[in-house]
């Protein structure tokens, strides 16, 4: 073996013998060269690490472009993963055919009952998505029942906010997803991408911390003091209580039917007396007879 030979089997060994060091997903996310402003870096670089969110090229995210709706959906797939294994062989929507990148993921969510589109049979594919539809397709995913909830905006522009979505993003702000520009919500604009995944890591821990919606919670009556009924006499039977103001003694005339009963009363406080029909029954301890 010559020299050159010799060296060239310690290099290879050398390698074969050292840890081989390979890129990660966090470490590449990381290494995005656009996101140290982003007020959601943290998010971005969590969404990459479980696969949810990709960048542009190599090492770009780009934070502030806007997201088309077709992307959202991939994107709302992937966080609730939904199964994209078996799309259905026909379209839901004219504008997003079988070929379509992003097919599986929309009709994954058209079947989770997430999407439901533009209109006359369209998705908006290769529109940017607004601020509102976000919300609105976010909530749906959390699986809650959102209605009644509009009452509680106090957005500035909350007049503006479409009225399918008012009460989703009531909810949005009720349960953290969102809270706004400077009490501005400003439904129709555009939404980024670092927006989207704020919202959705924002999303997964309220799934994660096994938040639900509560029923609203309704008071506890207090017990009140019932008035005290004083009995009267019950005719098909005898009374089981007395009056809380009876007395040892007896001064007034019983509580007859005077077509029925002929009542006697002693006026010197021992019992009174019913004469009628046999059956009938007077005060507590009062004779009766037929």
């Amino acid at each position: 073996m010559n020299k050159k030979q010799w060296i060239s089997s310690i290099l290879a060994a050398a390698v074969l013998s050292s840890p081989i060091i390979m890129p990660t997903k966090g470490s590449a996310a990381a290494s995005f060269i656009d996101i140290d402003g982003s007020y959601a870096k943290k998010a971005i670089v969590e969404l990459f690490d479980q696969g949810i969110v990709t960048g542009v090229g190599e090492s770009k995210f780009y934070p502030t472009s806007n997201i088309t709706r077709q992307d959202f959906a991939i994107i709302l797939a992937k966080t609730l993963k939904l199964d994209v294994s078996n799309p259905p062989a026909l379209p839901t929507f004219l504008d997003v055919p079988t070929s379509n990148y992003a097919y599986s993921y929309v009709e994954a969510a058209v079947k989770a009952g997430l999407i439901k589109g533009t209109g006359s049979n369209l998705f908006g594919t290769g529109q940017n998505l607004s601020r509102q539809d976000m919300v609105v397709m976010f909530v749906r995913a959390l699986g809650v029942n959102p209605a009644g909830k509009a009452g509680t905006l106090q957005f500035a522009d909350s007049s503006q906010i479409a009225d399918y979505s008012k009460d989703s993003i009531a909810a949005a702000v009720e349960y953290g997803l969102i809270t706004g520009y400077n009490n501005f919500f400003n439904p129709d604009a555009k939404v980024d991408r670092q927006a989207v995944a704020l919202v959705a890591s924002k999303f997964l821990k309220f799934k994660e911390n096994g938040n639900t919606e509560q029923p609203a919670s309704t008071p506890t009556a207090q017990p009140s003091k019932e008035p005290v009924t004083v009995p009267t006499p019950v005719v098909g039977g005898s009374s089981s209580s007395q009056s809380e103001h009876s007395s040892n003694s007896d001064t007034n005339a019983p509580m007859v039917e005077s077509t029925k009963f002929e009542a006697i009363d002693n006026y010197n406080g021992t019992q009174d007396q019913l004469r009628g029909l046999a059956g009938a029954i007077g005060e507590q301890g009062a004779a009766v007879q037929a």
